[in-house]
């Protein structure tokens, strides 16, 4: 008599796949989606404080030609100091851009 073994002893063996019907398999690929979602959560809760400050530096740029502006309405300043500021304001969106890309 012939003796066998379960497929698991038997080297380069590999147990037979289910076939899963379309409805488990989408299933499946939800909970996987569903999982991602979850994970992604977690990390902007993990980092909120990060992403706050990264919107702040973004609001900042988008207002930086009112502030200019309205320095040039209401504030007299001569020229190099306002050329400072524009520098100092040039500066910033440089560093807001490094941020955004790193």
């Amino acid at each position: 008599m012939i003796e066998t073994m379960p497929y698991e002893k038997i080297p380069g063996a590999e147990p037979e796949k289910e076939s899963k019907s379309p409805l488990e398999e989408n299933m499946a690929f939800l909970m996987e989606v569903m999982s991602a979602i979850g994970h992604f959560q977690q990390i902007v809760k993990e980092n909120q404080a990060e992403i706050n400050s990264l919107d702040a530096i973004v609001d900042l740029s988008e207002d930086q030609s009112k502030i200019l502006q309205m320095l040039r309405e209401h504030v007299t300043l001569d020229k190099s100091k306002i050329q400072e500021l524009e520098e100092k304001f040039s500066n910033l969106s440089i560093e807001r851009k490094n941020l955004l890309n790193s």
